[in-house]
């Protein structure tokens, strides 16, 4: 459910106290709303937005773009052709199959 690298796991962590704290919030507005409002206030601060500047190289486009460059000769090492132009469902059953095939 979580991911085990440790700013990933922080990052959704976060996400599902926020969800937690809105549900409660729904649910009893005037009983927790004041206190759990605070808290997913500071959570929502915490949450860090991705990085999107084009010369960092922790650009979160850059790093999906490079992912996916290396995921396609990984591919083609392992004898699929044109990895990038297959479907989405294509391409991720394949990275899947080998993945697990190790």
């Amino acid at each position: 459910m979580f991911s085990t690298t440790a700013p990933l796991f922080d990052e959704q962590l976060r996400q599902r106290l926020v969800l937690t704290c809105d549900a409660a919030i729904s649910a009893n507005p005037d009983q927790f709303g004041p206190a759990l409002q605070e808290v997913e206030d500071v959570l929502m601060q915490m949450m860090q937005p991705p990085n999107l500047r084009a010369s960092d190289p922790g650009n979160a486009f850059l790093a999906a773009e490079a992912s996916f460059e290396r995921a396609c000769v990984m591919l083609e090492e392992k004898g699929v052709s044109n990895p990038g132009a297959l479907s989405l469902y294509q391409f991720y059953g394949r990275v899947k199959y080998f993945s697990e095939k190790k």
